[in-house]
């Protein structure tokens, strides 16, 4: 069985992207909440630079607006990305394991948004 080749890595950058979105659908109003954890392996190859990007953990949930938590609908339309250092990015992995459904609710320390 061939083995998977490893890329001369040079760095790796961990991102953590949640969003809610509304919308209507057949007269129904829908809440749709999106949650990813994954990794961008960025390398040189053949003298350019590249990247992959690795997904960890995804989940989505689509409720009826009625039968929505209060504490989703107050989350803001929008997607918001976070990148965050390894420790806080191995923490939410662990969380997605246990509560994956509070994922869509904090707000990590990080490094940066985008």
């Amino acid at each position: 069985m061939p083995q998977k080749q490893l890329l001369p890595q040079q760095s790796v950058a961990y991102y953590f992207v949640r969003s809610k979105s509304v919308h209507e659908e057949e007269g129904e109003t829908f809440v749709t909440l999106f949650a990813r954890l994954c990794r961008e392996h960025t390398f040189v190859s053949g003298g350019k630079k590249m990247s992959e990007r690795e997904s960890v953990w995804v989940d989505i949930d689509e409720v009826k607006a009625s039968h929505a938590t209060e504490k989703m609908l107050k989350l803001p339309n929008r997607i918001q990305n976070f990148v965050v250092p390894e420790n806080v990015f191995l923490e939410l992995v662990n969380t997605a394991k246990t509560c994956p459904k509070e994922l869509y609710f904090v707000s990590p320390i990080h490094i940066s948004k985008f």
